[in-house]
Protein backbone atom coordinates (compact mmCIF):
# COMPACT_ATOMS: atom_id res chain seq x y z
CA UNK A 1 0.00 0.00 0.00
CA UNK A 2 1.01 3.39 -0.98
CA UNK A 3 0.64 6.77 1.00
CA UNK A 4 2.40 9.71 2.53
CA UNK A 5 5.07 9.76 4.66
CA UNK A 6 3.54 12.68 6.96
CA UNK A 7 0.91 10.40 7.35
CA UNK A 8 2.66 7.36 8.89
CA UNK A 9 4.92 9.89 10.54
CA UNK A 10 7.59 7.94 12.55
CA UNK A 11 5.20 4.99 13.20
CA UNK A 12 6.79 1.41 12.50
CA UNK A 13 3.19 -0.57 12.20
CA UNK A 14 -0.19 1.25 11.65
CA UNK A 15 -3.21 0.40 11.21
CA UNK A 16 -5.29 0.42 8.03
CA UNK A 17 -9.59 0.61 8.23
CA UNK A 18 -11.08 -0.05 4.59
CA UNK A 19 -13.89 1.05 2.91
CA UNK A 20 -16.02 -2.22 3.63
CA UNK A 21 -14.98 -1.70 7.55
CA UNK A 22 -12.03 -4.23 6.81
CA UNK A 23 -9.55 -3.37 9.82
CA UNK A 24 -5.52 -4.08 8.64
CA UNK A 25 -2.11 -4.24 10.53
CA UNK A 26 0.44 -3.31 8.12
CA UNK A 27 3.98 -2.75 8.59
CA UNK A 28 5.99 0.57 7.06
CA UNK A 29 8.45 -1.26 5.09
CA UNK A 30 10.06 2.66 3.82
CA UNK A 31 9.53 5.96 3.99
CA UNK A 32 11.21 8.67 1.64
CA UNK A 33 10.33 12.39 3.65
CA UNK A 34 11.75 14.05 0.59
CA UNK A 35 9.19 13.10 -2.12
CA UNK A 36 6.52 11.85 0.82
CA UNK A 37 5.89 8.76 0.48
CA UNK A 38 5.40 5.87 2.40
CA UNK A 39 5.41 1.91 1.48
CA UNK A 40 3.13 -0.56 3.41
CA UNK A 41 3.79 -4.65 3.70
CA UNK A 42 0.26 -5.78 4.16
CA UNK A 43 1.20 -9.17 4.93
CA UNK A 44 -1.10 -12.15 3.89
CA UNK A 45 -4.48 -9.27 3.61
CA UNK A 46 -4.93 -8.17 0.01
CA UNK A 47 -7.11 -5.73 -0.25
CA UNK A 48 -8.94 -5.09 -3.59
CA UNK A 49 -6.06 -3.77 -6.31
CA UNK A 50 -6.08 -0.24 -7.83
CA UNK A 51 -5.22 0.18 -11.37
CA UNK A 52 -2.53 2.80 -12.17
CA UNK A 53 -2.72 4.74 -14.87
CA UNK A 54 -0.05 7.27 -16.65
CA UNK A 55 0.79 10.67 -15.14
CA UNK A 56 3.82 11.08 -17.75
CA UNK A 57 3.33 15.01 -19.03
CA UNK A 58 3.01 13.30 -22.72
CA UNK A 59 0.03 11.40 -21.96
CA UNK A 60 -1.44 13.37 -19.07
CA UNK A 61 -2.29 16.81 -20.30
CA UNK A 62 -4.21 20.41 -18.62
CA UNK A 63 -7.56 20.13 -18.95
CA UNK A 64 -8.21 16.27 -18.23
CA UNK A 65 -10.61 15.68 -15.53
CA UNK A 66 -9.61 13.89 -11.89
CA UNK A 67 -11.27 12.99 -9.34
CA UNK A 68 -9.62 12.84 -5.86
CA UNK A 69 -10.48 10.36 -2.60
CA UNK A 70 -9.96 10.74 0.48
CA UNK A 71 -11.17 11.30 4.60
CA UNK A 72 -11.41 14.68 5.57
CA UNK A 73 -11.02 16.44 8.08
CA UNK A 74 -12.97 15.09 11.31
CA UNK A 75 -15.42 13.60 8.67
CA UNK A 76 -14.06 9.70 8.68
CA UNK A 77 -17.25 7.85 8.23
CA UNK A 78 -17.13 7.91 4.77
CA UNK A 79 -14.62 8.64 1.58
CA UNK A 80 -15.44 11.39 -0.07
CA UNK A 81 -14.95 12.85 -3.85
CA UNK A 82 -14.13 15.66 -5.35
CA UNK A 83 -13.74 16.90 -8.58
CA UNK A 84 -11.59 19.02 -11.06
CA UNK A 85 -9.18 19.04 -13.62
CA UNK A 86 -5.31 18.71 -14.15
CA UNK A 87 -4.26 22.48 -13.59
CA UNK A 88 -0.73 21.82 -14.14
CA UNK A 89 1.09 18.46 -15.16
CA UNK A 90 3.68 19.73 -13.13
CA UNK A 91 4.88 22.28 -10.36
CA UNK A 92 8.30 22.43 -8.23
CA UNK A 93 7.42 22.10 -4.66
CA UNK A 94 9.27 21.15 -1.81
CA UNK A 95 8.37 17.63 -2.43
CA UNK A 96 9.85 17.72 -6.05
CA UNK A 97 8.06 17.98 -9.13
CA UNK A 98 4.29 17.53 -8.26
CA UNK A 99 1.04 17.25 -10.33
CA UNK A 100 -1.21 20.62 -9.63
CA UNK A 101 -5.45 20.19 -9.46
CA UNK A 102 -8.49 22.04 -8.60
CA UNK A 103 -10.09 19.20 -6.94
CA UNK A 104 -10.07 20.26 -3.84
CA UNK A 105 -8.32 18.26 -1.46
CA UNK A 106 -8.59 18.90 2.03
CA UNK A 107 -6.46 18.03 5.48
CA UNK A 108 -7.02 14.65 5.50
CA UNK A 109 -7.32 13.22 2.02
CA UNK A 110 -3.29 13.06 2.39
CA UNK A 111 -2.65 9.85 0.41
CA UNK A 112 -5.64 9.12 -1.10
CA UNK A 113 -5.63 8.52 -4.81
CA UNK A 114 -6.08 11.58 -7.24
CA UNK A 115 -7.94 9.05 -10.57
CA UNK A 116 -8.73 9.99 -14.10
CA UNK A 117 -12.11 9.53 -15.86
CA UNK A 118 -11.65 5.56 -15.96
CA UNK A 119 -10.79 4.82 -12.66
CA UNK A 120 -7.09 4.65 -12.99
CA UNK A 121 -4.93 6.44 -10.50
CA UNK A 122 -2.39 9.23 -11.91
CA UNK A 123 -1.55 10.70 -8.62
CA UNK A 124 -1.29 10.14 -4.40
CA UNK A 125 -2.87 13.55 -2.91
CA UNK A 126 -0.12 15.26 -0.98
CA UNK A 127 -0.62 18.68 -0.68
CA UNK A 128 -2.94 21.72 -0.48
CA UNK A 129 -1.19 25.15 -0.29
CA UNK A 130 -3.90 27.96 0.61
CA UNK A 131 -4.03 31.41 -0.32
CA UNK A 132 -3.95 33.33 2.63
CA UNK A 133 -4.42 32.35 6.85
CA UNK A 134 -3.82 29.27 8.28
CA UNK A 135 -4.91 25.63 7.18
CA UNK A 136 -7.60 25.34 9.83
CA UNK A 137 -9.10 28.64 9.12
CA UNK A 138 -9.45 28.14 5.18
CA UNK A 139 -9.43 23.92 5.27
CA UNK A 140 -8.76 23.09 1.11
CA UNK A 141 -9.91 26.28 -0.56
CA UNK A 142 -5.89 26.73 -2.41
CA UNK A 143 -3.86 24.85 -4.87
CA UNK A 144 -3.41 21.09 -4.45
CA UNK A 145 -0.94 18.41 -5.29
CA UNK A 146 -0.36 15.15 -5.76
CA UNK A 147 2.89 12.98 -6.75
CA UNK A 148 3.05 11.36 -10.11
CA UNK A 149 1.94 7.85 -9.68
CA UNK A 150 4.98 6.47 -12.04
CA UNK A 151 7.56 8.87 -9.31
CA UNK A 152 6.02 6.47 -6.53
CA UNK A 153 6.15 3.47 -8.83
CA UNK A 154 10.01 3.84 -9.47
CA UNK A 155 10.47 4.19 -5.94
CA UNK A 156 8.69 1.01 -4.92
CA UNK A 157 11.98 -1.02 -5.41
CA UNK A 158 14.00 1.01 -3.00
CA UNK A 159 11.58 1.51 -0.48
CA UNK A 160 10.62 -2.48 -0.17
CA UNK A 161 14.55 -3.20 0.21
CA UNK A 162 16.13 -0.82 1.40
CA UNK A 163 14.02 1.29 3.73
CA UNK A 164 14.38 4.42 1.78
CA UNK A 165 15.09 5.81 -1.48
CA UNK A 166 18.15 4.05 -2.21
CA UNK A 167 19.57 7.26 -4.00
CA UNK A 168 19.51 8.72 -0.17
CA UNK A 169 20.84 5.68 1.19
CA UNK A 170 23.53 4.45 -1.32
CA UNK A 171 23.96 7.62 -3.40
CA UNK A 172 24.37 6.35 -7.19
CA UNK A 173 28.09 6.64 -8.19
CA UNK A 174 29.91 6.47 -5.08
CA UNK A 175 31.67 3.34 -4.18
CA UNK A 176 31.05 -0.36 -2.71
CA UNK A 177 33.06 -2.97 -1.33
CA UNK A 178 31.71 -6.65 -1.99
CA UNK A 179 33.65 -9.89 -0.89
CA UNK A 180 35.12 -11.85 -3.77
CA UNK A 181 33.18 -15.14 -2.07
CA UNK A 182 30.02 -13.29 -2.56
CA UNK A 183 30.52 -11.78 -5.86
CA UNK A 184 30.83 -15.32 -6.94
CA UNK A 185 27.85 -16.72 -5.20
CA UNK A 186 25.36 -14.17 -7.38
CA UNK A 187 26.80 -15.05 -10.38
CA UNK A 188 27.51 -18.62 -9.99
CA UNK A 189 23.25 -18.69 -8.96
CA UNK A 190 22.42 -16.01 -11.52
CA UNK A 191 19.06 -17.67 -11.55
CA UNK A 192 18.03 -17.30 -7.93
CA UNK A 193 16.86 -14.27 -6.35
CA UNK A 194 18.83 -12.86 -3.45
CA UNK A 195 16.33 -13.80 -0.67
CA UNK A 196 16.98 -17.31 -1.97
CA UNK A 197 20.89 -17.04 -1.44
CA UNK A 198 20.10 -17.18 2.66
CA UNK A 199 22.30 -13.98 3.14
CA UNK A 200 22.81 -12.52 6.11
CA UNK A 201 21.12 -9.07 6.41
CA UNK A 202 24.20 -6.79 5.35
CA UNK A 203 25.20 -9.15 2.14
CA UNK A 204 21.65 -9.47 1.10
CA UNK A 205 21.86 -5.66 0.61
CA UNK A 206 25.07 -5.68 -0.88
CA UNK A 207 23.75 -8.54 -3.09
CA UNK A 208 20.73 -6.24 -4.24
CA UNK A 209 22.72 -3.69 -5.09
CA UNK A 210 25.38 -5.26 -6.84
CA UNK A 211 22.61 -7.32 -9.23
CA UNK A 212 20.07 -4.80 -10.02
CA UNK A 213 22.01 -1.66 -9.88
CA UNK A 214 25.64 -2.94 -10.70
CA UNK A 215 26.47 -0.39 -13.15
CA UNK A 216 25.19 2.78 -10.70
CA UNK A 217 28.13 1.92 -8.81
CA UNK A 218 32.34 1.84 -8.15
CA UNK A 219 32.85 -1.68 -7.12
CA UNK A 220 36.06 -2.92 -5.02
CA UNK A 221 35.75 -5.91 -4.35
CA UNK A 222 37.71 -7.58 -1.46
CA UNK A 223 39.31 -10.97 -1.65
CA UNK A 224 38.21 -13.29 1.26
CA UNK A 225 38.56 -16.78 -0.30
CA UNK A 226 41.86 -17.61 1.55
Amino acid sequence: TLTNAHVVEKNSTVQMKFQNGTILNGVVLGTDEGRDLALIFNGNQKPPPVFFGKSDTSLLKEGAEVYALGFPLIYTSTITLTKGIISATRQETRYGSLIQTDATIHPGNSGGPLVNNKGEVVGINNSVVVAQGGVSIIGGTGIGFAIPIQTAIELIPSLSQYGQNRIELYPVGSSQTINKSLKMQIEYNEQLGCAQLNLNPIDSITCNLYRNYRNDYAWKVIDDTH
